[in-house]
């Protein structure tokens, strides 16, 4: 077959050459398909192309046949291609996670806890347009391609270029031949269902791989005379492979995309098809294989490229664009933005780390505007560029957020039970900018949870809070290694204040606090309390540092919290089962100070991650229900401590020490084991109640195996104390929500 394909190439190439004007030369065009991931292998048949000599003059590309013909079209070398393609994190790149980093302070205790979630908008509940938002995809194209920041006509790139889009509204092919370059590829790569369609100029663009995935007749119609394909799409599954109904949606869905490249193919002089198919098509870690795919396959059609070449030697030097360069920085003559609210183009400008006239790098242009994301006012941020007589132009897009939202998850803890969570939030729609956010767990042991913020529209570092919580569940006392009481535990809070952010890591806040609480006896005992009940008043302030990457099994970063409260007023309402109940003998101070630090730091090394915990309260009076509770697994809560071999709330601990030390081992993806150390000594409550020492030293030591999930993480940890002569298994699913 490429016997006959070299010869009928000789013929057409050298008949062509004699009928030729002597000024006329045949042109070389390119024409990349998409295929996610597989399009990596473009770059290896490139690297090849090179390496025989061959210069193309046009590229075509759709999807990410547009990516790397783009960056080739810009005058970028294949292996400087594939460096850009290494420096990414392509795992985060086409996820929907933001760093934990980049999120705004105010909101790093929600962010990514909901799975599932649907916006309210135009009387109707309605899902995402695109199951990956794309924000982070989004600002990389944007860095990638800005060297081209000043050209607005592709055929002025160092090779003249187009890429494929379609009309997702009336359903044309679009070839893309101007504009800001950036913005023109990622339209092209708008996978349907995927990636939210890309709006431009009032169009909106999907992946022109839903009509078009192999643009060949696109390249011949820009004057190519020579057409070489590379072609990593879809391809007609047999009856075998059509196993399940996910397959034949498949094959349905991309069956005219696939009949259309077939007869696309036929246009071609040489197409090259490495066979990538064993890779997944998002398994974007593999592009380095995928090179290599591309390379080796396309050193099979050495004699045909190296005819090709060898008929394209002949043409005398000509005039080329020139390359375009990696930008080390740019300076802007101006900012602009394209919020349509005063307050949001503020909040867009505190975030900035730079100004008119600085020196810019992208590094810096990226971290910013993942910190305008990091608000969670705007459902995404990208930038791009105008030239006019004074310089560089900077413009910010903003898409703003919709305002009504609504999710769902579950979780399950020992003694809360399992429960559904609902979680709604408003955002700017009770005052500008402004947030209300609201969890209810709906199980045998029910609670509630709501805060509404407002940030100051001429600062939007400043914020006012008013945050409460309702909550019930059942708090066991231990006497020794058993229960032997069980309680329903209710408590309210009720927080108005103040909060300032800065460097998208600290948080300040100081707060007016009503809290109260109530204990009642599930089952009776004779000497028993009927109801125990405390309402406190005070005021605390805090100070947070957290520069973690992720809320849960974070592998990099540090989070220090120093808070202090003073309690004004602690009264106290006790009902007892008679006038003879000795138990609980617990003195109530009415005022007191408590003082309270936790740090935590990770430290990732490979796949073993450091993990270091030092907590520690002190406080000038007591309160029985002022109390933490250790015991139960990794997810916590504001006074609840997972430890490694005890039960759920199985310690009630007034003033304390604590640490932890633990190498999380990365078994696999998502998946992780932790030999853990924990050791606490501290006042325990729990003496009061039965005849045990005041004081407690205990060390804790066992594994913990941990999952993460679409709901959330799923922790196991199985350890031992001297407090029990058996090893104590703690299971948790999800996250806390009810703080």
């Amino acid at each position: 077959m490429h016997s006959f394909k070299l010869l009928s190439l000789i013929l057409l190439f050298s008949s062509s050459l004699l009928g030729q004007a002597p000024d006329k030369h045949p042109r070389v065009g390119l024409a990349l398909s998409g295929g996610a991931a597989h399009g990596f292998a473009h770059i290896g048949v490139l690297q090849y192309m090179e390496e025989v000599g061959i210069k193309v003059d046009y590229i075509t590309g759709t999807s990410m046949g547009s990516v790397i013909g783009g960056l080739y079209a810009m005058g970028f070398s294949p292996d400087e291609i594939a460096v850009i393609a290494g420096e990414q994190d392509w795992s985060l790149l086409i996820s929907n996670r933001s760093p934990l980093w980049e999120v705004a302070p105010v909101e790093k205790d929600a962010h990514e806890k909901i799975p599932v979630s649907v916006v309210w908008k135009d009387n109707s509940f309605r899902f995402p347009r695109g199951l990956m938002l794309g924000q982070k995809l989004d600002l990389i194209i944007s860095k990638i391609y800005a060297p081209a920041y000043f050209i607005d006509d592709f055929d002025d790139l160092h090779i003249p270029f187009r890429c494929i889009t379609v009309d997702i509204e009336d359903g044309s092919l679009d070839i893309l031949d101007s504009g800001y370059l950036g913005e023109a590829i990622r339209a092209s790569m708008a996978i349907p269902t995927v990636f939210p369609p890309k709006e431009i100029d009032g169009t909106l663009y999907v992946d022109g791989g839903l009509l078009r995935n192999f643009p060949v007749q696109e390249v011949i119609d820009m004057g190519a005379d020579i057409v070489i394909g590379v072609y990593v799409g879809g391809v007609k599954e047999k009856r075998d492979n059509l196993n399940s109904a996910l397959d034949i949606f498949k094959q349905t869905s991309w069956m005219s995309s696939i009949l259309d490249s077939e007869e696309q193919e036929k246009l071609t002089d040489v197409c090259i098809k490495p066979p990538v198919k064993e890779i997944g098509s998002f398994d974007f870690g593999k592009f380095q294989e995928c090179i290599d795919i591309g390379y080796a396959e396309a050193a099979k059609y050495e004699a045909e490229l190296r005819a090709i070449a060898m008929t394209i030697s002949s043409r005398p030097p000509e005039k080329v664009n020139p390359k375009l360069n990696n930008l080390d920085y740019l300076r802007f003559s101006d900012i602009y933005t394209t919020a349509k609210v005063k307050c949001h183009n503020q909040m867009i400008l505190d975030k900035l780390s730079f100004g008119v006239g600085e020196n810019v790098s992208f590094a810096q242009l990226e971290e910013s505007l993942s910190l305008v994301y990091g608000t969670k006012n705007f459902a995404k941020t990208s930038y791009d560029f105008d030239v006019s007589d004074d310089g560089i132009e900077l413009i910010v897009n903003s898409e703003e957020i919709d305002p009504y939202s609504i999710g769902i998850s579950l979780n399950r803890f020992r003694y809360y039970n399992a429960s559904v969570i609902l979680s709604g939030s408003i955002r700017n729609s009770i005052g500008k900018p402004s947030h209300f956010r609201a969890n209810l767990r709906l199980s045998e042991n029910p609670g509630v949870q709501a805060q509404y913020t407002y940030r100051l529209p001429t600062n939007s570092l400043y914020m006012g809070q008013v945050a409460a919580k309702y909550e019930t569940f059942r708090m066991p006392l231990y006497n020794g290694s058993q229960i032997d009481r069980l309680y329903r535990a209710d408590q309210a809070e009720l927080k108005i204040g103040i909060l300032k952010e800065w460097k998208n890591k600290y948080l300040f806040n100081a707060n007016y606090r009503y809290q109260f609480d109530k204990l009642r006896p599930i089952v009776f005992k004779l000497n028993d309390i009927r109801r125990y009940k405390t309402y406190k008043h005070g005021i605390e302030i805090g100070l947070t540092y957290n520069s973690l990457d992720r809320p849960v099994f974070p592998e990099s970063g540090m989070k220090v919290k120093i808070s202090s409260d003073l309690v004004i007023n602690n009264r106290l309402k006790r009902v007892d089962h008679s006038d003879f109940t000795t138990f609980l003998p617990f003195t109530e101070d009415k005022t007191y100070v408590n003082a309270y630090v936790n740090y935590e730091y990770y430290k990732s090394l490979d796949k073993v991650c450091t993990e270091v915990n030092l907590r520690a309260r002190i406080s000038s009076g007591q309160s029985f229900l002022d109390n933490y509770k250790l015991g139960g697994p990794a997810q916590e809560k504001n006074d609840t401590y997972g430890f490694v071999g005890l039960s759920d709330t199985e310690i009630l601990i007034g003033d304390h020490v604590t640490g932890k030390f633990g190498l999380r081992i990365n078994v696999r993806s998502q998946l992780y084991v932790t030999p853990t150390v924990q050791y606490v000594y501290g006042k325990d409550f729990l003496s009061y109640a039965f005849d045990q020492s005041s004081i407690i030293s205990e060390l804790g030591y066992g594994v913990g195996f941990g999952i993460m999930t679409p709901i959330g993480p799923v922790t196991l940890d199985i350890g031992y104390t001297s407090l029990k002569d058996r090893a104590v298994a703690n299971l948790g699913f999800g996250f806390r929500h009810i703080m």
